[in-house]
């Protein structure tokens, strides 16, 4: 019996062997799936959170620039207020200025000046020239005699100079002191809002 004990025991230690064998070799595989396992979570994890982190970066960067954006504008918006405002301020003094011009004795030569411009663009005599109050007052006696033109006040606040109406031609010139004024204004204010 003992060689039947002998082969069972080798039997039973070769099954041993290879039980254990199998064993191990399915802890390495386990062990290995696992670790790969692990790993793949690992990474995907790192992805996950790479890909959060330039998502939140993004949104970051978006705010941001949208707040630079809205604090730009209202930088510009902010300039062009003041401009407009020191325009204005400007507007205002040199209408203080025009008018202290069209009282001195200098305003006299301009006015003439103004009128000849104006004749020289006008044909014939069915025109008439339109002067302020002030003007028409001071100078109408000067003016007619000189120009051999029909002067007549203006309605309108005008400052100084003169328009000109030619009612049978449909013409109308207007070299008023206050046109040169709100040109020159309006030229000022468009180069603003250009900006």
């Amino acid at each position: 019996m003992s060689s039947i004990d002998e082969k069972f025991g080798k039997f039973e230690r070769s099954c041993l062997d290879m039980a254990r064998l199998e064993a191990y070799e399915l802890k390495v595989n386990m062990n290995k799936k696992i670790q790969e396992r692990i790993e793949d979570e690992v990474n995907q994890y790192k992805k996950d959170a790479d890909n959060k982190y330039v998502n939140k970066l993004n949104k970051m960067e978006k705010k941001f620039n949208s707040d630079i954006y809205v604090a730009e504008l209202d930088y510009k918006k902010t300039i062009l207020s003041n401009k407009y405002i020191i325009l204005q301020d400007i507007k205002k003094e040199v209408q203080n200025k025009l008018k202290i011009f069209v009282n001195s004795n200098e305003y006299l030569e301009y006015l003439e000046k103004n009128i000849i411009s104006v004749m020289e663009n006008l044909q014939g005599d069915s025109y008439e020239i339109y002067i302020t109050e002030n003007d028409y007052n001071k100078y109408k006696d000067i003016i007619t005699q000189k120009y051999n033109c029909t002067l007549k006040i203006a309605e309108n606040e005008i400052i100084g100079g003169c328009l000109a109406i030619d009612k049978l031609n449909n013409v109308a010139i207007d070299n008023s002191i206050r046109n040169c004024l709100e040109e020159s204004w309006q030229n000022k204010v468009d180069q603003i809002e250009v900006i």
